[in-house]
């Protein structure tokens, strides 16, 4: 990622227009340094508004544009703010936004909607038939004006097709981070949510974001699947037993779950259970040989070696890093 656009406009709640910013200079930052390319961040911000005038944010505080949203040709990434009550006149406001949006997403460009924000994005019909979330006491409006989008207000954070959608603010951080992690690597994200998310760690359950977007489609029987392998996952099974459960051969099940999914089933479970140990390294005390035999590894040395494969880092070191000492300023 290398150049982020955040959408400004009147009355946005001021601090979902500075997070992402932050968080990433930051990200940005720690990963220079950590590869020795010194502290000047090559990250770029673009804070766009309809006519690259400044706007004032609920609080009264003024948003300084850098552009005009028709001056983006191309980008990385969109945030979306959010606002405090006035969602009406937010989307009244903001309809030049909706083919700008469309058209970057087209492009590419991944986009996240901070609470309210969530009301813009679904003018776009680019929510349509997928999950979303937005803040709890707007549901009812949400849910009569967008009918066609699955809304899902117990979840604070939804994503799709590089669509991401999060509820409050601390949801907000738990994204940021999850992004940074994407972005960057295990260690960078790490660094950030200890260090300036002291404890959005409660929160933070990395398999449900993960794991969301594999389960847009229409294959009810693979999505039972996937959710049968959620709950056994710490389970000894072979496939073979996976497929006579759901009422098909091997090779059957093999087809339609990377049909649906877009990957093969045993890459799906192992990488599920990798996420799960990931968080019980972040959030418990248990030994990475009782994390191991949780998440349904008998052989620690196996264990060590997928989880090296898919982070980087052993299970060591990635719970040392998560509890090392402050990066230097």
């Amino acid at each position: 990622m290398k150049h982020i656009t955040i959408l400004a406009f009147e009355s946005a709640l001021g601090t979902t227009v500075t997070i992402p910013m932050e968080l990433f200079y930051i990200a940005d930052l720690v990963w220079r340094r950590a590869q020795g390319l010194g502290d000047t961040s090559e990250l770029r911000f673009d804070v766009a508004t309809q006519d690259g005038r400044d706007v004032t944010s609920f609080s009264g505080a003024r948003i300084t544009a850098t552009t005009a949203i028709d001056r983006i040709e191309a980008t990385d990434f969109i945030f979306i703010p959010g606002v405090w009550r006035e969602v009406e006149a937010m989307l009244q406001t903001n309809q030049p936004a909706i083919p700008w949006l469309i058209e970057h997403h087209g492009k590419g460009a991944g986009i996240a909607s901070m609470s309210t924000g969530t009301f813009l994005l679904a003018e776009t019909g680019l929510l349509d038939g997928k999950e979303a979330t937005t803040y709890w006491s707007y549901v009812d409006l949400f849910r009569k004006k967008y009918p066609k989008v699955n809304l899902k207000p117990e979840k604070m954070l939804t994503s799709v097709d590089n669509i991401f959608c999060y509820s409050g603010l601390n949801s907000a951080l738990v994204l940021a981070v999850h992004l940074i992690e994407k972005t960057y690597d295990v260690r960078v994200a790490q660094q950030v949510e200890k260090y300036y998310l002291v404890d959005s760690s409660s929160g933070y359950q990395s398999s449900d974001i993960t794991f969301m977007g594999q389960k847009f489609h229409r294959d009810e029987t693979i999505l039972a699947v996937q959710q049968w392998i959620e709950e056994n996952y710490a389970k000894s099974f072979l496939l073979e037993e996976v497929a006579v459960r759901f009422g098909m051969s091997l090779r059957t099940l093999t087809r339609r779950f990377k049909s649906a999914t877009g990957e093969n089933l045993l890459a799906y479970l192992h990488r599920y259970r990798l996420e799960i140990a990931k968080e019980l390294l972040r959030a418990s005390s248990l030994s990475i040989q009782e994390i191991a035999y949780q998440v349904g590894y008998e052989d620690i040395s196996y264990f060590y070696s997928l989880f090296k494969k898919h982070t980087t880092v052993t299970p060591k070191a990635y719970r040392e890093n998560r509890y090392s000492s402050h990066p230097k300023d």
